[in-house]
């Protein structure tokens, strides 16, 4: 029994960045098919000149996506709502990026208040708080807001923060940003008239 234990709590870590993460995940994807996050769907990717991505503390998730969005050549920020302003990368975020030719070594935390947000801005959030925190901002001008991982082949509304986990849990939170993230930024160029 105790192999059998450990192989299953070892699983759950790397999948899913543990027992919480595991919880959330599927009661947010619960959630999604019973019609939650419609409105996250609901983008108008003709509006979108740029993707601001968002978590917690904008040394992980959001600045993986950002520069993998301007790798494809699409206008990207990204901020952290608890964000300590330029604060560098999580140094475990920069080798794991780095096993994906993604730099983060100059990436420095930007906090909501340092963006100017314009009606053009599309938000990209990484879990269901961050999309609410973000539409109780102030700053928000008529930006729409999203869930990174609605727009992945298997949806994930919900991105456990990699932050202190293991390195298997970062290369499948990575594998999970990037499902998502080809799907939206294709959606981004199709739509885009000029060319982002």
């Amino acid at each position: 029994m105790k192999p059998v234990s450990r192989a299953l709590k070892n699983l759950i870590k790397h999948r899913y960045g543990g027992k919480q993460g595991l919880v959330k995940h599927f009661g947010y994807k619960c959630w999604s098919h019973m019609g939650g996050f419609r409105d996250y769907r609901c983008i108008d990717w003709r509006r979108v000149k740029r993707v601001i991505f968002v978590c917690r503390g904008n040394i992980c998730r959001s600045p993986y996506c950002e520069v993998k969005a301007r790798q494809w050549g699409i206008a990207a920020l990204s901020i952290g709502l608890q964000a300590k302003p330029g604060r560098a990368a999580q140094a475990d975020a920069i080798r794991n990026a780095g096993l994906r030719e993604i730099n983060l070594q100059s990436h420095r935390a930007k906090a909501p208040h340092q963006v100017q947000m314009l009606d053009s801005d599309l938000l990209v959030a990484m879990e269901p708080w961050h999309a609410d925190a973000l539409s109780r901002l102030d700053s928000l001008s008529g930006a729409q807001i999203t869930l990174l991982g609605l727009w992945g082949t298997s949806r994930r509304p919900y991105i456990q923060d990699p932050y202190g986990r293991s390195d298997a849990y970062f290369q499948r939170c990575f594998d999970v940003i990037d499902t998502s993230l080809e799907s939206m930024l294709q959606r981004i160029q199709k739509n885009s008239s000029s060319g982002i």
